[in-house]
């Protein structure tokens, strides 16, 4: 079996949650089938000892490919566009047409299995994965999140700024997430709520 990774930022060495979570899966997954990685992360950020310092980690990954963000103004555009277009605005932070190429190109010859999408940022990279099957891992039910902190807030400045975070990301769950064979979540409760959905 071959799977291909699409991870935001680097993870290695993991140092919060969602990087800890991802490097314990491959720790496990690069066992059992091979994987590629690709990354999106900062341009600022040496490719060449990035690389080095997964393959230290994780020998037997295959290939393991680095994209840029956008930055700057361009960030600024592709945030905006992404808003308009029903996802989170944050997704434009990890946009990078070259990386959508290929990913059409490579899951169109068949390359992989499975395409694993680490966390809501790499959403939009779906509508470029063809005869592939398809697994999101978003973390948490993000309008859910937001939705608890809302009804436990007094602050209403903080409300309102949290009910609009709740439609956003409510109706970009909703555009992209059926798309996906499969959304796993962390906990069961933010499953639950996305199976109602």
């Amino acid at each position: 079996m071959k799977i291909l990774f699409l991870l935001p930022d680097l993870f290695v060495p993991p140092a919060k949650g969602n990087s800890y979570l991802i490097y314990n899966l491959l720790s496990y997954v690069t066992k059992h089938a091979d994987c590629d990685l690709v990354l999106v992360a900062d341009t600022t950020i040496n490719k060449d000892n990035a690389v080095l310092t997964i393959r230290e980690h994780f020998p037997s990954v295959g290939d393991i490919l680095i994209f840029d963000k956008p930055a700057g103004i361009k960030r600024s555009q592709q945030r905006a566009r992404f808003l308009l277009a029903g996802h989170h605005q944050a997704v434009g932070n990890y946009w990078n047409k070259s990386l959508a190429e290929w990913l059409m190109d490579r899951t169109q010859r068949g390359n992989y299995d499975i395409v694993h999408f680490d966390m809501l940022y790499m959403t939009p990279y779906i509508a470029y994965c063809r005869n592939v099957h398809t697994v999101l891992v978003p973390s948490d039910a993000y309008s859910l999140t937001s939705l608890n902190i809302y009804k436990n807030t007094r602050n209403i400045k903080y409300k309102a700024r949290l009910l609009i975070e709740y439609l956003i990301m409510s109706r970009c769950e909703h555009k992209t997430y059926h798309m996906f064979d499969l959304v796993c979540p962390v906990a069961e409760t933010d499953s639950a709520y996305l199976r109602k959905k």
